[in-house]
């Protein structure tokens, strides 16, 4: 069976696919007593405005690492239109946090688009993970992701004709050098860097966020808020005042103009073509 896409769909069409996929990620914690939260630009979103930030175009969520292998386990045997795509069931996924999207949609994103993969709509999904005690082991271990997300970003910088000589040099020499390692390889490396047991007190989302600003105590995720979320009631951390602080600052103040923006990405609605025999 093929499919063809039909025209664009417009952002408020979009928004409510991924607001149906929160809601199937809701139900699937609340049967499964898994704890989510909403992160990132999502939570200030539910904080400042009770839904999303007005430029924003995606939702973003978090799992404690051993609650987000439960879930990827049972949603990957799930038997709905949804469907999850990670690191580990397709090496040609080159992101480093699990996307659930609605399979009857397709996205094109423009960092990735000349990779072709097959996903839709759809929401990230991200890992918190324990990091050291210590504070310079916390610095060490990010320097570890740092470094392979710069060889990474490198990777996937196209040549321009503006940028200084020098700089289009290093990414020529960059992808030369990693020409056999793909950007799921490298993912990899990163998660699996991340995805470590420390005897700590301290948590963050390590294999992407905002690095050593999202590191905080594990009290932060030890309970849970309700805030409302586009007229749902959605999990928020208890400790989301001093995670919000840490991260963003004055999170409740709006940004200048010229960084209200979204993600660069096109979705459309499949149109299956199912030939009879």
């Amino acid at each position: 069976m093929t499919y063809t896409t039909e025209a664009q769909m417009k952002m408020e069409d979009i928004k409510k696919v991924q607001l149906s996929i929160l809601d199937f990620i809701r139900n699937v914690c609340k049967k499964h007593n898994l704890t989510y939260y909403l992160c990132g630009g999502t939570l200030i979103g539910a904080v400042r405005h009770k839904g999303y930030i007005p430029w924003d175009d995606d939702i973003d969520i978090a799992l404690l690492r051993d609650d987000y292998e439960k879930f990827i386990k049972i949603v990957s045997n799930n038997s709905s239109v949804y469907k999850i795509y990670t690191l580990y069931n397709d090496t040609s996924y080159p992101y480093r946090c699990v996307k659930l999207y609605d399979s009857r949609t397709f996205l094109v994103e423009e960092a990735f688009e000349d990779l072709l993969l097959d996903i839709g709509v759809n929401v990230d999904i991200f890992p918190i993970d324990e990091v050291p005690q210590n504070k310079n082991r916390q610095k060490f271990l990010y320097f570890k992701i740092y470094f392979i997300d710069y060889l990474y970003q490198l990777k996937c910088a196209k040549i321009q004709k503006q940028r200084k000589f020098y700089k289009n040099l290093i990414i020529i020499i960059v992808k030369i050098l990693l020409f056999f390692i793909s950007y799921n390889q490298l993912s990899r490396l990163i998660d699996h860097i991340a995805n470590k047991k420390y005897d700590s007190n301290f948590c963050g989302r390590v294999a992407m966020g905002y690095g050593l600003r999202q590191v905080v105590p594990k009290e932060v995720y030890s309970s849970v808020e309700k805030m409302w979320f586009e007229n749902r009631e959605c999990t928020i951390p208890k400790g989301y005042h001093q995670l919000l602080t840490q991260v963003y600052g004055d999170y409740m103040k709006l940004p200048p103009i010229e960084l209200r923006t979204g993600h660069k990405v096109r979705a459309f609605r499949k149109i299956y073509n199912i030939k009879e025999n």
